[in-house]
């Protein structure tokens, strides 16, 4: 298997904000064609996260003797056991990435402690040293675009007023939001936030109801963690807080839009390639592992 040349200077350029944290000793036997897997919870063109990944799996298939199989919409219970289990035992995965954040326990735990020989590795930086060794995960440092948002955003807001809808109050979104409410006090010490959770991924009904609930309140800019927004026809400004590695097409909105993304291709090749070269040394570890999550 070969790989494009992939420096580091080129992975930090095409990464922005992310940092990936792959803590584990990188054992791998891979075949002359590797096959990899992604499973997305959600649409694979949501304008966001899902949309990232997806995007990644498309740069990992312009690489050499890359097979890629993709599964979405797979929800965060035993059926994802199954669709791992379906690409490992159909397609031939021998790496896998199981992307969303209730896929890792027990789920993804159960199956890399059923396949011992394969790799898994899972977007948000939830892997310890008591999980299996070929299980990993990795994060970006996202908050600190959010923070870069909220300045915008509380430079922004005529009213004070700024609205987030989130998903599910998980850590890592508690932190953006955390840093998106100390980005607009910065610009805006008067500024007030108002949160609204979804209670799922990938909810567009719900989302357009908070959202318009927001505008309703007196909130004049909202940011979501995804981008698209059936709301927005009612006129109030938005500012995106990120939007992963959305590239095509604009999800469209009249008033103040600010995205910062992060591009997931270049850290997924640089993953594959690191697996690849140092297969037989599990003591290396990556470069780019620092033993903890954005």
């Amino acid at each position: 298997m070969t790989f494009d040349p992939l420096s580091r200077r080129r992975l930090l350029q095409g990464t922005a904000a992310l940092t990936v944290a792959t803590a584990v000793p990188l054992r791998a036997a891979f075949a002359k064609e590797t096959t990899i897997g992604f499973i997305y919870v959600g649409s694979r063109d949501d304008y966001g996260y899902n949309q990232a990944h997806a995007q990644g799996a498309a740069a990992l298939k312009k690489l050499s003797d890359i097979k890629v199989v993709e599964e979405e919409k797979v929800p965060e219970t035993d059926a994802v056991e199954k669709t791992m289990e379906s690409m490992i035992n159909l397609d031939g995965a021998t790496l896998l990435f199981p992307t969303s954040f209730g896929y890792y326990n027990p789920h993804m735990i159960k199956i890399a402690n059923k396949h011992p020989k394969l790799r898994f590795e899972h977007c948000g930086g939830l892997w310890t040293d008591k999980d299996p060794k070929n299980a990993g995960s990795y994060f970006g440092y996202i908050d600190e675009a959010q923070y870069v948002s909220g300045v915008v955003a509380g430079h922004s807001t005529k009213s004070g007023k700024l609205g987030f809808v989130a998903a599910k109050p998980i850590p890592q979104v508690l932190r953006n939001i955390n840093a998106f409410t100390m980005g607009a006090k910065l610009a805006n010490p008067k500024a007030t936030l108002q949160v609204i959770f979804t209670g799922d991924w990938s909810m567009p009904v719900k989302e357009a109801e908070a959202t318009n609930s927001l505008i309703d309140q007196g909130v004049d800019v909202v940011t979501r963690r995804r981008p698209e927004d059936r709301g927005r026809e009612r006129g109030a400004p938005r500012c995106d807080g990120v939007r992963l590695s959305c590239q095509s097409g604009d999800a469209g909105a009249a008033g103040l839009s600010d995205r910062r993304g992060v591009e997931l291709g270049g850290a997924l090749s640089a993953l594959c390639e690191d697996v690849h070269s140092r297969r037989d040394d599990p003591e290396l570890l990556p470069w780019w592992s620092q033993g903890r999550s954005g």
